[in-house]
């Protein structure tokens, strides 16, 4: 049984989500800023960042459950564990990528 949760809640949950997007942007775009970066990385940092919360965002609104959809077979689809991957590759390739590391 899917249960009915309230429009105000569904509606907190994405501007929670949307507001932690771009307060990640934000803290990455200002790092890169203080990082000491050429201007050419700094430009890169931001726009692969943004790309990257961009289809994030879209793909969770893309493969969110509508109030009609049946229940899913299992209790965790495929893809929920396939949005960790993407951040562990980006966190593992800014380790890599970083002066300090």
């Amino acid at each position: 049984m899917i249960p009915d949760i309230p429009n105000v809640i569904a509606t907190v949950v994405i501007a929670g989500n949307i507001a932690i997007a771009i307060a990640v942007f934000l803290a990455l775009s200002r790092g890169a800023a203080r990082s000491g970066l050429t201007p050419d990385s700094q430009r890169r940092v931001r726009v692969g960042s943004a790309v990257f919360f961009g289809v994030w965002l879209a793909t969770v609104f893309l493969f969110a459950p509508t109030s009609s959809s049946p229940p899913p077979p299992i209790p965790s689809p495929w893809w929920v564990p396939a949005f960790a991957v993407p951040v562990i590759g980006l966190g593992a390739r800014a380790g890599t990528c970083s002066p300090a590391g």
